[in-house]
């Protein structure tokens, strides 16, 4: 019983908005190529 109490309190607590940040020196350091289409959906584009 105590977990359905837990899993309501859970539903409550569900994000609305989740932001993405991309880092692109940190990136490139690793050897990453972001695609561009990624780049424009983050909420902030770090150079």
């Amino acid at each position: 019983m105590a977990h359905e109490c837990f899993r309501d309190l859970a539903a409550i607590a569900e994000p609305v908005k989740f932001e993405m940040a991309v880092n692109v020196k940190t990136a490139k350091a690793l050897g990453l190529t972001v695609p561009v289409s990624l780049l424009l959906r983050a909420d902030e584009v770090i150079e």
